[in-house]
């Protein structure tokens, strides 16, 4: 009975199996896996609402078939790029004949092109700086549906050649007559080409380059003086300059270089000492200044006395 006791009270745990002490190799697969996968859920993430939000955009121009059913609204129309020219006003020195030209052949250029052209605006860009008359594209931007926005810096006439071509700040030959009205005052350039260049092209000599450089510095120093004078003509003769106001002195320049003869005033130096003369004496009583030499010596008119006054320039004194 005691032994009978002994069974009914101390029951035998069940007999099961050991697993493996390792882990089995589908588990050793499953957690590598899983380490590998578990950094790609967030990129799998943004891929997928990437293409979402791109399905959502581009949505308008597909049909059920995948076909563009509104890509006639992204084709750039004749009034579309009209428009875009006329918020560039033509400039009063530009003749009509020519800013119509230039229309057309915009309107040739893009009519029937889709906004989403890649390189439309870089082609018409370049299109449109091939005209004599465009110094620059600052921006051509097209949108849908049928937008476009441009702007353009148009060259400006600056002198005349004595020969008879109206050029701009760089060179270039304008489509312009040296007598027409937006000519007629422009400065002239005395001996400083053999040939004109041609229309819409740079000129290739150094003497008209240097003496339209020459002009800007000397305009940008007669505004710094009184009697609001304008340069008349630059003239280039035996390697010297000469500059000729409209109502006040003849600039007697000497050379214009970068490495001038060596008792020879830097550009610089001889803005400036144009400067402080022409401050210093009424221009309109003066008949030159030679600031080609260090003390700058101005002769007065002969109404005046016919003196050369070589003191130091000083702007304090003044007529």
């Amino acid at each position: 009975m005691a032994r009978g006791n002994d069974l009914n009270n101390k029951k035998k745990p069940a007999r099961v199996a050991d697993g493996p002490r390792e882990p089995g190799f589908a588990r050793s697969v499953g957690e590598t896996m899983g380490v590998l996968l578990r950094p790609l859920v967030p990129l799998t993430t943004l891929i997928v609402l990437y293409v979402g939000i791109s399905y959502l955009l581009w949505r308008p121009l597909n049909g059920e078939s995948g076909e563009y059913e509104s890509s006639a609204q992204a084709l750039l129309t004749e009034k579309a790029i009209l428009a875009a020219f006329d918020a560039n006003q033509r400039p009063p020195w530009m003749s009509k004949p020519d800013y119509m030209q230039l229309k057309s052949e915009g309107v040739k250029a893009l009519k029937n092109h889709s906004v989403f052209d890649p390189n439309l605006s870089r082609r018409f860009a370049v299109l449109c700086e091939k005209n004599s008359w465009i110094e620059r594209v600052r921006e051509v931007r097209l949108r849908y549906p049928a937008q476009m926005e441009l702007e353009l810096d148009f060259r400006k006439p600056v002198a005349k050649l004595d020969r008879g071509t109206v050029v701009d700040r760089q060179g270039y030959g304008l489509n312009l007559s040296s007598d027409s009205p937006p000519a007629r005052d422009l400065p002239v350039l005395v001996g400083v080409s053999r040939k004109n260049p041609a229309i819409g092209k740079l000129t290739t000599e150094k003497t008209v380059v240097d003496a339209l450089d020459l002009l800007s510095v000397v305009r940008d120093t007669l505004a710094k003086t009184p009697g609001n004078l304008r340069v008349a003509n630059v003239e280039f003769k035996d390697s010297m300059w000469r500059i000729a106001t409209d109502r006040g002195p003849v600039i007697l320049w000497g050379a214009f270089t970068d490495d001038p003869p060596i008792d020879e005033p830097r550009t610089r130096e001889k803005s400036e000492l144009l400067r402080r003369r022409l401050c210093e004496w009424n221009p309109a009583l003066l008949e030159y200044v030679k600031v080609y030499i260090g003390q700058a010596p101005v002769k007065l008119r002969a109404q005046v006395g016919a003196q050369e006054i070589t003191t130091p320039p000083s702007p304090a004194r003044s007529l």
